[in-house]
């Protein structure tokens, strides 16, 4: 629940993924909204950037969230915990049966959890 105040205070107001009551229709329609009414104000033309963050996730920098969460007002315990959660991880991967070793895991928000799209936010 703390977590979840404080992102509304971190995260901006157009940001509109991982945010309740929001989504990717929304941020078009927002989008569109400004490009026709810089047409409508004698603007030529409009350009518009596209970016694809495949493996976004699975590539922010421990160092950086860790940072960013340091400039919060948090509670120091939850920062703690959170820079626990993210650090010492380790991964391995069963392929037919045959398990592969241990690989350190030193970038990345875990997926599939709670707090990862806040993490992921924060960048």
């Amino acid at each position: 629940e703390e977590i979840l105040e404080h992102s509304k205070l971190i995260i901006g107001h157009d940001q509109f993924a991982y945010k309740k009551g929001t989504n990717k229709t929304s941020a078009l329609i927002k989008c569109k909204h400004h490009w026709l009414k810089w047409l409508d104000e004698d603007a030529e033309f409009v350009r518009v950037l596209s970016f694809d963050f495949r493996k976004a996730f699975d590539s922010v920098p421990h160092d950086i969230v860790t940072g960013k969460l340091k400039q919060t007002n948090l509670n120091p315990y939850i920062i703690n915990w959170i820079i626990s959660f993210l650090t010492n991880r380790k991964q391995r991967v069963v392929v037919d049966g045959i398990i592969t070793r241990y690989v350190d895991i030193n970038k990345g928000v875990p997926q599939g959890t709670v707090i990862g799209p806040f993490l992921f936010s924060l960048m």
